[in-house]
């Protein structure tokens, strides 16, 4: 069963594509992206006209706040958070990564040796409703990417061992987020309870409170 229509076609900018020129970053066809999306390991689900890509709950899900575009700006002891992702990424996944769409009537895929940031900047464009995926060829590990939800997920097989992010467990990470999540300009109710009440379960400890 395909994940992606076969009819579809990517959304990718010049500037992107002369970027990935330079930089190792394929452009997947449909039939080599539906032989690789990882759909063991999250499901959909559709919320208010847009969809989820979630992680599945037998996963460990670690999530890290904000826009990944806004990254750069949000520091941990002095360590942007984009540099401690991209660290995270290049020193535990293997060397073939793919970025793929979450969702089956959007497709994007690539392949690419080394992450950065600026791979999600180029894409962000075209897709910003758009879940993200980055993964390697282990599929021990997925990491969800959302742009407008404003909540990203480091998502593992529980079979393997856990690694610190950034030096820090998973349980700093959590803290992290329900503390400053809304410190974000762009939340509103709805989107507090979309966390809630989607993440909340898959995701121990976590819990944003509104506040007055």
């Amino acid at each position: 069963m395909s994940f992606y229509d076969v009819e579809q076609k990517q959304f990718i900018l010049p500037e992107a594509e002369g970027f990935f020129a330079k930089n190792n970053v394929l452009l997947l066809d449909v039939d080599s992206a539906n032989r690789i999306v990882p759909v063991d390991l999250f499901e959909n689900v559709s919320v208010d006209g847009g969809v989820l890509c979630l992680p599945k709950r037998t996963m460990v899900n670690t999530p890290i706040p904000y826009d990944p575009l806004d990254h750069e700006e949000y520091k941990i002891n002095s360590i942007p958070i984009s540099i401690i992702v991209e660290n995270y990424v290049n020193e535990n996944f293997s060397e073939r990564k793919y970025i793929l769409s979450g969702r089956p009537d959007v497709f994007l895929a690539l392949e690419l040796s080394i992450f950065s940031y600026e791979i999600l900047a180029l894409i962000q464009s075209g897709h910003l409703t758009t879940p993200i995926l980055l993964f390697d060829d282990s599929k021990k590990e997925v990491i969800f990417f959302e742009y407008d939800l404003e909540i990203n997920t480091i998502s593992r097989q529980r079979l393997y061992d856990s690694k610190l992010i950034g030096g820090k467990s998973g349980e700093f990470w959590v803290d992290y987020f329900n503390v400053n999540f809304l410190k974000s300009i762009s939340y509103n109710q709805n989107h507090i309870d979309i966390i809630n009440k989607y993440y909340g379960p898959l995701i121990d400890g976590l819990r944003i409170v509104s506040r007055a």
